[in-house]
């Protein structure tokens, strides 16, 4: 049987790769639920770093979209570093 957690992560990675249908819709609205510590959108971000590295394959990213792209990573992880050292 699968954990609660295993099951919340595998539809959290299913969400961020495809559409979910319904009922799996319905299941990870339920174990969001439970599981109120999950960061929910880190598998969403991760898929969306993959899809941006593929791209950066084909083409570049013009000067000021990039700058304004890694201002605002910076300051996510600045963020995201001093709420964890609280």
């Amino acid at each position: 049987m699968i954990s609660k957690s295993d099951r919340l992560e595998e539809l959290l990675v299913l969400r961020a790769t495809q559409p979910l249908s319904s009922s799996e819709r319905a299941e990870l609205e339920a174990l969001l639920k439970t599981e109120l510590d999950s960061d929910t959108e880190i598998f969403d971000r991760a898929a969306s770093a993959v899809h941006v590295a593929a791209l950066r394959v084909r083409r570049t990213l013009p000067a000021a979209l990039r700058a304004r792209l890694e201002r605002q990573a910076a300051r996510h992880l600045a963020d995201r570093n001093s709420d964890a050292a609280d």
